[in-house]
């Protein structure tokens, strides 16, 4: 919403806050939709000079809908208008034109889950460095937040690491590690819903970090992130 409202110094800072946000999930997007890397580079590239240059946000907070839904209508269209523009150059340059239909383009029917998906990374990604930051900024903390992060998303037996062995360096036994464990994730949730709480409407929070957290789990690749 503050990157809707005009083009003064708040509205500038929020935009490029979102762009950094939402790049890597729209790179990521357009290569699970079938874009070569270099592709995806380009298009994520222009896409966010074509949000930049203009403030095409203005007025989104009257839309009504999801900001990531939003953005993926204009990244779609902006998908489309560059293939018509690379098409039209090469029909320009005696090319013979291109067997598909325009009108499909940047309309692939897994671009929508695949851009939710990797917002919902960019969002775990978020959370972790700010739970690090905040809570382990250094020493014994820190350390600590090292050796236990990977249980957030996972458990011992999965990991291949009893909370015993694991707690031998940190000079801690099973049951505190354990624990510690339990409040980590306690602190992450609370950590990921506040990175949710700026792109969506208050109303709409706890739904979209169940749903967002929902994605992380039946994705199959929550232990790597």
């Amino acid at each position: 919403m503050a990157a809707g409202r005009g083009n003064d110094a708040q509205a500038q800072e929020a935009l490029r806050q979102l762009c950094v946000l939402y790049r890597r999930p729209i790179y990521s997007s357009l290569l699970r939709t079938g874009y070569k890397e270099h592709q995806a580079e380009d298009l994520t590239s222009g896409f966010i000079e074509h949000l930049l240059e203009k403030n095409r946000l203005e007025g989104f907070e009257r839309t009504g809908v999801k900001f990531r839904s939003f953005l993926l209508r204009c990244l779609q269209r902006f998908v489309r208008d560059e293939w018509r523009k690379d098409t039209a150059a090469k029909r320009g340059g005696g090319l013979p034109p291109m067997d598909l239909d325009e009108f499909e383009v940047g309309k692939a029917v897994d671009m929508e889950k695949c851009l939710d998906l990797e917002c919902a990374k960019a969002i775990h990604r978020q959370a972790m460095e700010r739970l690090a930051a905040e809570k382990f900024p250094e020493g014994a903390k820190k350390e600590r937040f090292t050796a236990l992060s990977r249980f957030v998303w996972s458990n011992d037996k999965e990991q291949g690491v009893s909370y015993q062995e694991l707690g031998k360096p940190l000079q801690m036994n099973a049951n505190h590690v354990s624990k510690a464990v339990f409040d980590l994730r306690q602190h992450y949730y609370g950590y990921f819903r506040r990175v949710v709480s700026q792109t969506v409407a208050q109303a709409l929070i706890d739904e979209e970090t169940r749903y967002l957290m929902t994605l992380l789990a039946e994705s199959g690749m929550a232990s790597e992130l």
